[in-house]
């Protein structure tokens, strides 16, 4: 999107919404395709109290 706004193919208007967030909140690091991420195990999250509500 930069490269479309600079290159003028893109008006600065009709950049993306979420363009303005991702540059003042950028991710802590690169999303990639073929990153690795851990499997963890999913908890229950059911309780007790759970089943008296139902």
């Amino acid at each position: 999107v930069t490269g479309l706004i600079r290159s003028g193919a893109m008006r600065e208007e009709d950049r993306p919404l979420w363009y303005d967030i991702y540059a003042a909140h950028p991710p802590r690091s690169e999303p990639r395709e073929d990153r690795q991420y851990e499997n963890k195990p999913v908890m229950n999250i059911l309780y007790k109290e759970d089943i008296v509500r139902a």
